[in-house]
Order: C-alpha cells, then sequence, then structure tokens
C-alpha cells in the first residue's frame, strides 16, 4: 500500500473498501490516438490473425460435437466468483464460500431423471473415441439453466493429497473434455489454440 501511496488504514476506512488516488492527474489515464497495431487504431479486423491464417472477425462454427439421445447435454464449464481460477480451492477461508463444486442442472429435467438436489451422480461424456470417460459429483438443481445443459465450476477434483484442504472435494471436471490432436486444433483456425471445454455433450446419471 505504500508503494501506491496509501495504506492498510486507508483502504479500511474507504467506506467502498477501494483505493484511488484522489488526485485525477494521478491515476494516469491519458488519452490515446495511437495502438501498437500495424495499422495503428483498434483493430476490430485482426489483419496479424488475417496474415498467420487465422479468422480476422470473430466467426460462428457448428459444435464439435451436438446432443444425441445417448448423451442429452450440453456441456459447460464455469468459474466460481468466490474462487480464483484454479489458485484458492486449497485456501481454508476461500473453501467456507465455496467448499466443492457441483454438477448444475435444470430442476424440471432434474426430476424425470429421478435426481434430488444434493444427490451424487454420474456425469459421463464420449471423451475420445470409442472411450467414455465419467465423474463422481453431487447434484445442484436450479431454474437458471437451460434444461438441455449441465454447467461444473472448474477448479476442484484435485488429485494430490498435499493439497490438503482440496483433496477430495468435488470432482475434475477436465476428465470429460475430449482431448483434441494437433491437426484438429489446427484445423479450427483458432488462435487461441484452446481445448474443447464447452464444446462436447455428456449424460447424467444418479450414482
Amino acid at each position: 500500500m505504500q508503494a501506491l501511496g496509501s495504506s492498510w488504514s486507508a483502504l479500511t476506512n474507504s467506506p467502498t473498501g477501494l483505493w484511488e488516488p484522489e488526485d485525477p492527474e494521478a491515476r494516469d489515464y491519458k488519452e490515446r490516438e495511437e495502438f501498437n497495431t500495424p495499422s495503428g487504431k483498434i483493430e476490430f479486423y485482426a489483419t496479424m490473425f488475417e496474415e498467420d491464417g487465422f479468422d480476422p472477425l470473430p466467426t460462428w462454427k457448428p459444435r464439435r460435437e451436438d446432443i444425441t439421445d445417448e448423451f442429452p447435454f450440453y456441456m459447460i464449464i464455469s468459474r466460481a466468483p468466490m474462487h480464483k481460477m484454479t489458485q484458492t480451492q486449497n485456501n481454508p477461508l476461500a473453501l467456507t464460500a465455496y467448499p466443492e463444486n457441483f454438477a448444475v442442472l435444470n430442476v424440471a429435467n432434474a426430476e424425470k431423471l429421478g435426481i434430488k438436489d444434493g444427490d451424487e451422480v454420474y456425469v459421463e461424456s464420449r471423451s475420445d473415441e470409442d472411450v467414455e470417460s465419467k465423474i463422481k459429483i453431487k447434484a445442484k438443481l436450479i431454474e437458471g439453466i437451460r434444461p438441455d445443459t449441465v454447467m461444473i465450476y472448474h477448479g476442484f477434483g484435485r488429485y494430490s493429497n498435499l493439497m490438503t484442504n482440496a483433496y477430495g472435494r468435488g470432482a475434475n471436471e477436465g476428465d470429460l473434455i475430449p482431448s483434441m490432436t494437433f491437426e484438429e486444433m489446427k484445423a479450427l483456425k483458432d488462435p487461441g489454440q484452446g481445448a474443447c471445454m464447452q464444446d462436447f455433450a455428456v449424460k447424467i446419471y444418479k450414482a
């Protein structure tokens, strides 16, 4: 805080719990008219992507895997707002706010499957060709999710017992994510070369 020109006392006495310099000039907000891009402008159309063979604008692509009768739910992955990505699941204070993750699904569909809030369930995917993968996790039923969707927060299901607080809590949704070959990733023309985290289907049933 001293390096910022403030103090712990100033922060704790702030009515908002936030700190910023009172002097507007000290905030160092400077107007800019040129940027570090080939055109010197803000580029919504990314010419650098285009030069390397990537889509210069966000382009819709069909899902890699759609839902089927066998795997009737889209799987989505999110982050618990009480945690910092995967960095705080071993923190006992953060765990008091959110101690484990759940398979979140719509109340109406859960009732059809005979699943109640807090039941242990299996979530299963066709993670690789001819190979099925599943995790065991508790169900959380809410109204505010699409009936055809299951959501699991990321960062739980740690395998190392050296993480004494996080070990054995929840499940690792990463075990469900389909693998991708390098050639498949190149074919996506995705400059981030991201994993197939939101692009696969699952089934869910009572454990």
